[in-house]
């Protein structure tokens, strides 16, 4: 059965609290870091493990390691989507002899957050009921982003108001802590009601 807005604001709650919240704060501020290396390998992994996308970066080409950080660390991005993805794509391909096509887009976001956007094949079949998106390899990430704002925006209000909703609850489920403060600011951010729509996009139908 498809995903709703209310369960995806509560699973990527869940996983921003888990996953997110530690490895983006350990890799989208790479300039002047302020964390070891180690500590970024560390939720480098678990970030991947829980996005699914460990497995396509196999030991004998240097798995997760330090390669695959300074791969990331050296991605840029320069107000054009596309051509950053297409670059990083191209050389995640170079590196490990195959097209990883979810995991660029996945590690785009976690280095550079919006407006990257994440790429599932649960998420392609969703949009592409929505509109088309061109299968050359050299722009239907643009076209893919493009037609994912397009839909987030027409769903955009009924997350924000969940958002709300989550956030006048809360006092009943999340103990009075720094990790409440935290959820409280980041339940009004536009790129965690992204995230949710990512979470709302990307449910297996059966």
């Amino acid at each position: 059965m498809p995903s709703t807005i209310p369960y995806s604001v509560h699973s990527y709650v869940d996983e921003w609290l888990d996953t997110d919240r530690e490895a983006r704060g350990a890799l989208i501020y790479v300039p002047g870091r302020s964390y070891t290396k180690d500590l970024a390998l560390e939720h480098l992994g678990n970030f991947m493990r829980v996005y699914g996308i460990a497995r396509n970066f196999p030991a004998a080409y240097g798995g997760a390691g330090e390669s695959l950080l300074d791969l990331i660390e050296q991605s840029t991005f320069n107000q054009d989507v596309n051509e950053a993805y297409v670059a990083f794509f191209r050389s995640l391909k170079v590196k490990y002899g195959r097209n990883l096509y979810s995991a660029a887009s996945k590690l785009l976001w976690l280095r550079f957050g919006s407006p990257f956007r994440l790429y599932d094949r649960f998420a392609d079949k969703w949009l592409r009921r929505k509109g088309k998106i061109s299968t050359s390899e050299v722009t239907w990430y643009g076209e893919y982003c493009d037609l994912w704002q397009q839909q987030f925006e027409q769903h955009q209000e009924e997350i924000r108001d969940e958002c709300v909703e989550l956030s006048k609850a809360k006092r009943f489920f999340v103990p009075s802590t720094e990790d409440e403060i935290a959820l409280e600011t980041v339940l009004r951010e536009t790129w965690f009601h992204e995230r949710v729509f990512d979470h709302f996009i990307s449910w297996p139908e059966v």
